[in-house]
């Protein structure tokens, strides 16, 4: 869609899009890889409409592939015999998860029209994702969710998304101040509220908690930490500002409900940093193998302030840290255009 091309244009999809786009064109090879950047209005919903209406009048029947980065409404008229190759995120709606699923039906209770909107949209992405002939998804978490929905195991490739080499180089070093630090949406399914409550149960005056991030749960959130001065607010977090902020933090907090992949939990790990997330959270395996896991806010206060005390287990630190940093965006796009190669091989 228009603006998804952007570096700066967001975290999760954009940012996706953004650089596997950039790393497909740097890799030394012969293929051609154009993009088609379609749609307008600032709304979401507005985009996807208006870049799916305008999709039904580009031909686009002289590509061997079309590569969807993020599901859109169904798929090209115009394709010709193009074969359609959808990288799938996740799928919220099929997790079983207890906390999550709860927290899905509530706002969807609370929000009729927004719910019937979400429900149409949700049909269409199926059928567009069921009807492409290869699947790419960032985690076995993804990759099973797509099973479930009866796609055929044998065309999804897992492909790792990638961290920018400026958080691969060196590690960071003991912040001035203790910090706890949360970077992401203010939205509900990222659960801070359980982190806030948690902080708020340690007691020494000398640590902070920097909360980076915009959305709709911003004022809740707010009006909960308005006792706790340690807490602060900090704002959208620019993008030439991510390291810079990941090495104020001496330990990450990501407590969200579900999570097809995570790039701050990576991000923060390789910069050497310890993360916490909730123990009853939907996250990959391979995401959260080198996490710490907190069943409830009192154990997450408890090993905020275990690390503080006792600092950051040196052997845990250097697998996480090794494992963040085997997620390359130049291996994501030599897999990825790998997979281009396979999809026009098996043209009838």
């Amino acid at each position: 869609m228009k603006g998804n091309f952007i570096k700066d244009s967001g975290q999760g999809v954009q940012k996706y899009i953004y650089h596997i786009w950039r790393s497909m064109l740097e890799l030394d090879s012969t293929d051609k890889i154009d993009k088609l950047e379609l749609g307008f209005g600032r709304i979401r919903i507005v985009r996807m409409l208006s870049f799916t209406l305008l999709t039904f009048f580009k031909d686009l029947s002289g590509y061997d592939v079309i590569s969807i980065p993020a599901p859109i409404l169904c798929n090209p008229l115009r394709k010709g015999r193009a074969k359609i190759v959808t990288t799938l995120h996740e799928l919220p709606s099929l997790d079983k998860n207890i906390a999550y699923a709860a927290t899905l039906e509530r706002e969807m209770r609370s929000n009729p029209l927004a719910s019937a909107i979400s429900g149409f949209v949700g049909n269409r992405i199926m059928k567009q994702v069921l009807s492409s002939d290869e699947l790419i998804v960032n985690s076995t978490k993804t990759r099973d969710e797509a099973i479930k929905i009866g796609y055929d195991k044998r065309r999804i490739h897992v492909v790792k998304w990638g961290l920018e080499d400026r958080f691969l180089k060196g590690l960071n070093k003991p912040a001035k101040t203790f910090t706890v630090g949360y970077l992401g949406g203010l939205v509900v399914r990222k659960n801070v509220d359980f982190a806030i409550r948690a902080f708020k149960q340690t007691s020494d005056s000398g640590s902070r908690f920097m909360i980076y991030g915009k959305g709709p749960e911003h004022d809740e959130l707010v009006a909960l930490a308005s006792d706790d001065k340690r807490i602060e607010f900090m704002g959208f977090a620019a993008e030439d500002r991510l390291v810079s902020i990941y090495e104020s933090f001496s330990v990450f907090v990501y407590p969200s409900l579900y999570e097809g992949l995570c790039l701050p939990i990576l991000e923060a790990q390789a910069r050497g940093l310890p993360v916490i997330i909730y123990k009853n959270s939907s996250m990959p395996k391979e995401i959260r193998e080198y996490c710490l896991e907190a069943k409830n806010e009192k154990e997450m206060a408890c090993m905020i302030m275990d690390i503080k005390k006792n600092g950051y287990d040196k052997k845990l630190q250097d697998r996480a840290t090794k494992h963040a940093r085997e997620y390359t965006w130049k291996n994501a796009a030599k897999e990825t255009i790998e997979i281009y190669r396979k999809a026009c091989q098996s043209k009838a």
